[in-house]
């Protein structure tokens, strides 16, 4: 590892070394941006300006990483959220919502804290709202609150969370005042949210279940078994048994009902968003943050459901400004699966990033370096060098001056071992490893990367399609000619009804089409079923066609690294080829893959003849024309059923490099190639 390679920003709060000076206008835009919805709480619902976007022509540029400078600017003005691509319109709300709460439990203070007792977003959410209804009531004398010297407590209160103002700690008065005031509180809230958006278009649900849950993860900060009970009601997900949520307070009538159809729990899901954002009226707005936008390009159903979300969050979803960043290019492909009407609450000016420039790349060298060794210093600062980097136009995209730069540091000592895919994949793993929070969140969309882009590998007589069913449980399908289907399901939670559906639904299409299920849990995961709910026995009798894997830790990790090493690989940040990390990555999870699908059984793969693969190029230029723009996972599967071609992304890649109308895009999870009329 050098000081130039990290220059991918997959978490914006983790930045690393800033150069004040660069898109510094465009940073200062898009924190106005945020401001112009900033106010003294509380007030009335603020309707959400238009959505902001931020572009440019080339990648590499920096988008996420002005999203990232944008979270420090604003600081806590806003509660900040980051939203990665969802994968599945039939689950996008559940998506967004799910994300939304993960953000909420970012520290509040300190970015970089490890502590899980530290408070975090939606702790400091909690005492903003509470914090302010209790200093009205305070005001109006309905409340009395006695503190020591007889110091005015109500600024305390309306500062938000603070060694005065802490419902973790019992002992202060301000706690004990909240306590003992809370139903009224509570009825008071409620009023108070009802008469400010007397105006709007959608109203707040019944507001009691979230304050109840907010008070219960607020006080609780070292309970982590309440916390996660509060944490699984905030996503709408049903949690072991409806008796669980009876312990922090919450009615049968206010479960998530585990025998929802997939179009309630997104309906479900979509109003507590809305209510959030209405009960941020008590506080602070929200920026929501879309990133990698450009992943919807190569689905229009996918794109069709990003532009209704952005367009419901627009006209209902108050006190939050909204961002996305995609490359300009893509962006207008993107939008024409967009309907007319979604497009009005889009900003039509984009926030186009440029490159680096040559003072501002010395200075970046000196803030990556540090306090390095003066020589190597001097080399990387050579004048000549530098000036060769930029051109006539003056100016670079970043990640090219990085990777220039990196080339050089490499060079300075000679000979350098050359890192191989397993010993990068060995200190990434390591890395990863440390931040268990986040491993041990469940991410569906890894798994499902996983499953279509590296499992599969060890299987080609399987095809990986999406499925639809009448129930939704399952969004992919592995068929083969030669083998019976397999369906995959990831159902990250524990309630026994909810998995009682999708075992009746699992014995249905085994029963009436011979499909395999297998559903993918991850460490950490309460066993599935476990033996005292009394459908258990049902579970063994369905092992022939219905299977519940789950994965170990040390496996989970191995994943998170394979993804950001392949993404790497394509977005030139690294120097692998990316179908030999992948290849890497099917021997690495081998043994999962067994455990998943079983051990594969010997197939020949026929290898196109010498002819075949002259005509490559032509037959990718044929397939990616009409297209405009197609996934590489399109391309394989088109080689494979309509030319009896397989050939590897490489193989693809190279006949991509001798075409001038075809240009390589990494967008979201995938390889794109895009052709240029």
């Amino acid at each position: 590892m050098t000081p130039f390679t990290s220059d991918i920003v997959t978490n914006p709060r983790n930045l690393g070394p800033v150069v004040e000076s660069l898109n510094q206008d465009i940073l200062t835009k898009l924190t106005r941006f945020v401001h112009s919805i900033c106010q003294d709480a509380p007030h009335k619902p603020i309707p959400s300006p238009k959505v902001e976007h931020l572009g440019s022509i080339n990648r590499g540029t920096g988008k996420s990483h002005v999203l990232g400078r944008l979270f420090n600017s604003v600081s806590t003005r806003a509660t900040r959220i980051y939203f990665p691509p969802f994968q599945d319109p039939k689950t996008a709300w559940s998506h967004v919502l799910h994300l939304l709460v993960e953000e909420f439990r970012r520290p509040e203070f300190n970015s970089d804290s490890k502590d899980p007792n530290d408070p975090d977003q939606l702790d400091a959410f909690a005492h903003g709202i509470f914090g302010h209804a209790l200093a009205e009531l305070v005001d109006l004398q309905r409340v009395t609150v006695t503190s020591k010297d007889d110091v005015d407590i109500v600024p305390f209160l309306r500062a938000g969370l603070s060694d005065h103002w802490d419902l973790a700690n019992p002992d202060l008065p301000l706690t004990k005042a909240f306590h003992a005031a809370f139903d009224e509180l509570e009825i008071f809230l409620e009023e108070q949210i009802d008469t400010l958006q007397s105006d709007q278009q959608i109203k707040c649900s019944n507001l009691s279940p979230i304050l109840r849950v907010l008070r219960q993860y607020a006080k609780n900060r070292q309970d982590y078994k309440t916390r996660k009970l509060c944490v699984m009601w905030l996503k709408s997900i049903p949690y072991k048994g409806i008796e669980a949520y009876s312990e922090i307070g919450l009615e049968s009538s206010e479960m998530v009902q585990a025998e929802s159809e997939n179009s309630t729990i997104e309906g479900n899901s979509r109003q507590r968003i809305i209510d959030l954002c209405i009960l941020a009226s008590y506080y602070r707005p929200f920026i929501f943050c879309f990133d990698q936008a450009d992943y919807y390009v190569n689905d229009e159903d996918l794109a069709g459901t990003f532009a209704s979300v952005l367009d419901y969050l627009h006209r209902f979803a108050p006190n939050q400004a909204t961002i996305i960043a995609c490359n300009k290019q893509v962006w207008d492909t993107i939008k024409g699966s967009f309907q007319e009407a979604f497009l009005d609450g889009i900003s039509k000016e984009i926030n186009d990033l440029r490159g680096i420039q040559l003072e501002q790349g010395r200075e970046l060298i000196k803030l990556r370096m540090g306090e390095g060794e003066q020589k190597k210093l001097d080399y990387m600062l050579d004048e000549q060098w530098l000036e060769s980097q930029f051109g006539a136009t003056g100016t670079v995209v970043v990640r090219n001056f990085l990777r220039a730069c990196e080339t050089r540091y490499l060079g300075f000592e000679i000979p350098l071992e050359e890192a191989d895919i397993e010993s990068v994949f060995e200190n990434r793993v390591a890395d990863l490893k440390s931040n268990r929070q986040q491993m041990l969140t469940y991410d569906a969309g890894l798994l499902r990367w996983i499953v279509n882009e590296i499992m599969i590998l060890d299987y080609p007589h399987y095809q990986s399609e999406s499925f639809k069913s009448k129930k939704d449980y399952y969004p992919i399908i592995w068929e083969s000619e030669a083998e019976a289907p397999i369906i995959f399901g990831f159902e990250s939670g524990d309630n026994n009804a909810t998995w009682g559906a999708r075992l009746r639904e699992g014995k249905r299409l085994f029963d009436e089409e011979q499909i395999h299920t297998v559903h993918l849990r991850i460490a950490g995961s309460r066993q599935i079923p476990p033996p005292s709910w009394k459908i258990a026995p049902q579970f063994a009798e369905a092992e022939e066609y219905f299977r519940i894997v789950t994965i170990p830790f040390e496996d989970i990790v191995a994943m998170h690294a394979l993804r950001q090493l392949t993404f790497d690989a394509h977005d030139k940040t690294n120097d692998f080829d990316p179908a030999d990390i992948m290849k890497f990555g099917t021997n690495e999870l081998k043994h999962i893959s067994e455990m998943v699908v079983g051990k594969p059984a010997p197939v020949e793969v026929a290898q196109p003849a010498e002819s075949e693969f002259k005509d490559l190029a032509e037959k990718v230029e044929q397939m990616v024309k009409p297209a405009l723009f197609i996934s590489m996972t399109q391309v394989r599967n088109q080689l494979l059923t309509q030319h009896k071609i397989s050939v590897t992304e490489n193989d693809i890649l190279s006949s991509c490099h001798q075409m001038e109308n075809i240009e390589i895009y990494t967008t979201g999870n995938q390889i794109s190639l895009n052709y240029q009329v």
